[in-house]
């Protein structure tokens, strides 16, 4: 497996993520603990089950370490559900309109 740094600049530090996968039908990362929490960032790409030759992409972010807990919707977690629909819906917009531009 070949590890790839991706470092991405939020003020006010540098933060490094770690590239686990990057194949056709998913691009995954690691990002380093911070205050105890770790998170597993996916997203997969699968054939649709609902539009002949459409893709479905999973979203997901799966948290480890000592104070994982504290992810869960109900405190500090509550968030990100909107946060990933977001990017998801102008993703979606994007790829949809990919062949448009001119």
């Amino acid at each position: 497996m070949i590890h790839t740094t991706i470092e991405i600049n939020h003020a006010p530090e540098l933060v490094r993520k770690f590239v686990e996968q990057n194949s056709p039908t998913m691009f995954q990362w690691q990002g380093p603990p911070v205050v105890g929490i770790s998170g597993l960032h996916t997203f997969s790409f699968e054939p649709s089950k609902v539009a002949e030759g459409g893709t479905t992409f999973v979203h997901k972010e799966e948290f480890s370490g000592a104070m994982a807990f504290l992810m869960q919707s109900w405190l500090v977690g509550w968030s990100m559900p909107g946060k990933f629909d977001g990017f998801n819906r102008d993703l979606k917009k994007r790829v949809e309109n990919l062949g448009n531009d001119t």
